[in-house]
Parts: structure tokens; C-alpha cells; sequence
């Protein structure tokens, strides 16, 4: 896995905690403080490792079906289903 991209996901999701206490109307109040502490749990508790790899996952899954639904690796689908095809029936004997 790629981790040069940590620092660019920290800056991200500061900003977004600052935006939500900003948009709230709660920066520098006890409110914000609450806010502030409830957003970093959430954030450090957030299992990263675990929605990257079904990310990756998911994008892998397409990547390969397009491949061999599409791609260069259909001739090779379809030749093998055409043998499976002819041994099946007898037909390629």
C-alpha cells in the first residue's frame, strides 16, 4: 500500500473537522471543544485500513471483470467455454 498519501488524508480530514465546527458556529467555545474532541475520537477510531482495502477491493473486482467480460482476456473465456462446450456435448471428439 501507498502511504505517502497519509498526510494528504490528515490535512483532509482536519479541514473537514474545522469545517464542521466552523459551520456549527462553534470555534472557540465549549461547545467547539466538545465537538473537537468528539470528531477526533471518531476519527481515530475509524477503521482507515479497513475501507481502503474494500475500496481497492471493489475497484480490483471491476478492473478484472471488465478485463475478461471485455478486455483481452474474453478470447480466452470464450475459448475455453467453447471446448467446455464441445466436451459437454461430445461434439468436439
Amino acid at each position: 500500500m501507498d502511504y505517502e498519501a497519509i498526510p494528504t488524508l490528515k490535512i483532509e480530514i482536519q479541514n473537514m473537522k474545522h469545517s464542521i465546527i466552523a459551520h456549527l458556529g462553534a470555534t472557540g467555545s465549549e461547545l467547539g471543544e466538545a465537538l473537537n474532541g468528539e470528531i477526533m475520537a471518531a476519527v481515530d477510531n475509524y477503521p482507515w485500513q479497513k475501507q481502503v482495502t474494500a475500496i481497492v477491493h471493489e475497484v480490483l473486482n471491476k478492473k478484472i471483470e471488465s478485463y475478461f467480460s471485455y478486455g483481452p482476456g474474453s478470447k480466452a473465456v470464450d475459448a475455453a467455454v467453447e471446448e467446455g462446450f464441445k466436451v459437454a456435448t461430445g461434439l468436439g471428439t
